[in-house]
């Protein structure tokens, strides 16, 4: 409303006080860039708003995934696995790794399905896709925990097949490691 007044008010002296016709164009002209950037800033905040609430919601997404009952039994073997070698030596966490997997070949499927959701969410989180300080306090000791005990099976992996497997999460648990440091 205050807005159709001001322009009438300026449209007005531009055709009834022909004298101040240049002052009415520069107020007209001030206004409309003054909105314009007022306008912009709106848009902008909107944006920001709608990727914020974007990255949320993927979140969100990929948070509860975790817990659903088609992946739950890749998590519970694992902490099976996590247990009873997660304070060996590095060498003999690789060997207890190995002799498992042999044994059992669902173990490292189950050992995949893991790192390879630690992975995406690593990815997600260095590209922005998803809200970095939620993760974090949902997943960071899983992941630092699960990335310190794998390490030398990943290693292995990486130098049988010359591939750079799980270098996301490395790269997130270096980050997140750094500031706990």
């Amino acid at each position: 409303m205050v807005a159709i007044i001001f322009v009438g008010v300026i449209v007005g002296v531009y055709f009834f006080l022909p004298a101040h016709k240049e002052l009415a164009t520069f107020i007209a002209i001030a206004v409309g860039a003054a909105a314009a950037i007022v306008s912009a800033f709106y848009i902008a905040q909107s944006v920001y708003a709608n990727v914020e609430s974007e990255q949320m919601t993927r979140t969100m997404s990929l948070t509860s995934e975790w817990n659903t009952t088609s992946f739950f039994d890749s998590p519970k073997a694992v902490i099976g696995l996590i247990k009873p070698i997660a304070d060996k030596p590095r060498e003999e966490r690789l060997r207890i790794i190995q002799e498992r997997i042999k044994d059992d070949d669902m173990l490292e499927l189950n050992i995949t399905n893991v790192l390879n959701y630690l992975e995406d969410l690593a990815v997600l989180v260095d590209k922005g896709f998803v809200n970095e300080g939620v993760i974090r306090e949902l997943y960071q000791t899983n992941v630092l925990r699960y990335y310190d005990v794998f390490e030398p099976w990943i290693a292995d992996l990486r130098n049988r097949r010359g591939s750079r497997l799980y270098i996301g999460l490395e790269s997130l648990c270096r980050k997140w490691n750094n500031l706990n440091g």
